[in-house]
């Protein structure tokens, strides 16, 4: 067809083609996410393909990611090099004080707040926009305030209760 990979939107969207399977498509420029320790690598661009799947954290299969990288490989610019990488999750630990209102089981309770933080952050149908949530974006206190404040039994979280703790080298 002629037509060639040059912008992130183009690497995204020529990716999600290859596969029927993937939910998710994105590009990270001047970057080899492929690598042990990436590093910032002129004409380097790597694309992070997630699958659609019911998982919290879905991988792509090898065979996914082999389409894909070959799919690419025929649309890129001459001097680019492509990398088609699985992401990496990074375990999340979140401690805060909510006060409930009008709750009485408090174990349900707590299971609500864990299922609302997950749907956020999950990497298909999470972040802002319910597009999932964007790979290697941070997570700011605010932002989980106010998804937490607009659930319906919340009555209020303590900001200087929140500890977000991620281990990155995981």
């Amino acid at each position: 067809d002629g037509e060639r990979a040059v912008t992130c939107d183009d690497y995204a969207r020529l990716a999600k083609a290859a596969d029927p399977n993937i939910a998710r498509a994105q590009c990270v420029p001047g970057i080899d996410l492929t690598s042990a320790i990436p590093v910032p690598q002129p004409n380097h661009v790597s694309v992070l393909i997630i699958p659609q799947s019911a998982e919290q954290r879905p991988l792509p299969s090898p065979d996914m990611l082999r389409r894909v990288q070959e799919a690419l490989d025929k649309r890129k610019l001459l001097a680019t090099h492509v990398h088609v990488a699985a992401p990496r999750y990074v375990p999340l630990r979140v401690s805060l004080s909510v006060v409930a209102k009008g709750v009485t089981a408090e174990e349900q309770f707590r299971e609500e707040i864990a299922k609302a933080i997950r749907r956020f952050l999950d990497p298909v149908t999470g972040g802002e926009t319910g597009s999932g949530w964007p790979a290697g974006q941070a997570l700011y206190v605010s932002e989980l305030l106010r998804r937490l404040h607009a659930m319906p039994h919340v009555e209020y979280v303590d900001p200087d209760t929140i500890i977000l703790e991620a281990d990155p080298f995981r």
